[in-house]
This record gives C-alpha cells, structure tokens and sequence, in this order.
C-alpha cells in the first residue's frame, strides 16, 4: 500500500508538468492590401473584439500586423482604415501548433461631398502693410505712369531723393 502511494505521488509529480506545458495560446498574424492596387496599407487599425481586455495592433510599412499570445477558439477582428470601409471577420479559429494567418483586402469607401467655392474680395483703399504709420495705398506701374507725360520725371526726382537720402552704411 505504501508502495502504490508512492508511486501515484511520483507519477502524478512526474505528470503534473506535462500538462502546463500545453499550449493554451496562439498568434494571429496578417497582411492587409488595398483591393485595387494591391498595396499593403501602413496604419490599419486591427482589433481583437473577442478578448478581455480588447487587443489592438497597426499594420506595419509591409502592411502586415501581428496579434500574440490569443488564447484558443473563436475570434472576431475588425479592421478599420480612414478612406476603406470597415471589415469584421467573425470565426477566426486558433488552434494549437499552428499560427492563424489572414490575408485581407480591404476596398475604398467613397464619399460624395458637395461642392465647396470660395471667393476673396480686396480691399484697395486699405494699405497691405499694418505697420505703416502714414496714409498708403497701394498702387501699380500703371497708375504711376498714367496720366500727364511729366510723370516719369518727378517718378526721377522722388527715387534720386530717397537715394542721397538714406543714411551711409557705417559697418565698413
């Protein structure tokens, strides 16, 4: 009797490790491409609905995306991409020894907005410059030069005055 104590002590020790080295967790790993093009979409939003606390990934540059230690049985993730419409996949099954892997395409949403038009108007009787501490408008060549041919010269005289009249450089 003592004997068969022993050895069911034993084989229950020697059969105890066993069991919590079975694997009681899995990855789901994907790639996400646009429908039309083909091309892996960065930034997808990837979530694991059916986990407590609720999973979430981003799809990398290569457009892939990566769910670790999940637990066994039936999954649902949602996929969502500003400008793509929203997927759900329900039943995803994980099992044990073997990774979940899903290649999804997701397809464009199109929204159709109303027009939009913009007008400006201007101001000419306002200065563009709120610094300026006289009365200014702004003007063109063509005002300048309109009018009587004597124009051009007294155009001459302001700019041969504003010459001598700036101060001499005295860094030099």
């Amino acid at each position: 009797m003592k004997d068969q104590r022993i050895t069911l002590l034993f084989l229950f020790l020697l059969l105890t490790p066993l069991g919590s080295w079975a694997q009681n967790e899995q990855t789901i790993r994907g790639t996400i491409i646009d429908q039309q093009s083909e091309v892996p979409l960065i930034g997808v939003a990837a979530e694991l609905l059916t986990v407590d606390p609720m999973m979430g990934t981003a799809t990398d540059l290569d457009g892939s995306f990566t769910f670790s230690n999940v637990p066994l049985g039936r999954h649902t993730i949602r996929l969502s991409y500003l400008g793509y419409e929203t997927v759900t996949i329900p039943n995803i099954i994980v099992d044990a020894g073997k990774e979940t892997i899903l290649n999804v395409s997701l397809v464009e949403s199109l929204i159709e907005m109303s027009a939009v038009t913009v007008t400006a108007q201007v101001d000419r009787d306002q200065t563009n410059n709120e610094m300026a501490t006289i009365s200014a408008r702004s003007f063109n060549l063509e005002e300048v030069t309109r009018g009587h041919p004597s124009n051009s010269s007294w155009i001459n005289r302001i700019s041969l005055i504003m010459k001598t009249s700036l101060p001499e450089d005295t860094t030099s």
